[in-house]
């Protein structure tokens, strides 16, 4: 009676582990280096959605989101990508740094990680060019 449990408690706990061994999880040194790659290097769009999928898939939800920010932005119609382009240098001319702070903050959120930080260094730049200024609009962000 002990022998049968036993050999059915080990079928069914070599089952369990068969299961749950579907290969490395989260974010391995290889899984980096292709997401890097990709997001980065790659211009298709179609295989950028690919490769979020596959992170999705693996329980990457975050890396997977990033791709897909980055898929839209390659996939952008042309009077999309001019409008991002006015707007970027409209707020590269401006002097209210809580404006620039926003559009550095929109930039961010749509996946243009190196116009939101070039708009952020140049909102900081502003505090010491125009100190009236940036303080002015600091204070009247902190009212409304």
């Amino acid at each position: 009676m002990i022998v049968p449990a036993l050999i059915g408690s080990g079928l069914v706990y070599a089952a369990w582990k068969k299961h749950h061994q579907k290969g490395p999880s989260g974010m391995t040194p290889g899984r980096k280096k292709v997401f890097e790659v990709t997001l980065k290097a790659q211009k298709d769009p179609a295989k950028v959605l690919t490769m979020a999928a596959t992170f999705d898939k693996a329980g990457l939800k975050a890396e997977a989101g990033e791709l897909k920010k980055r898929a839209a932005i390659l996939s952008a119609p042309p009077s999309v990508v001019k409008a991002r382009k006015e707007a970027f240098l409209k707020a590269l001319k401006s002097t209210d740094q809580a404006a620039v702070k926003r559009v550095a903050d929109a930039f961010h959120n749509l996946g243009h990680y190196d116009a939101a930080a070039k708009l952020r260094a140049y909102s900081r730049g502003l505090l010491s060019h125009f100190p009236g200024k940036a303080s002015a609009a600091a204070s009247m962000g902190a009212r409304g």
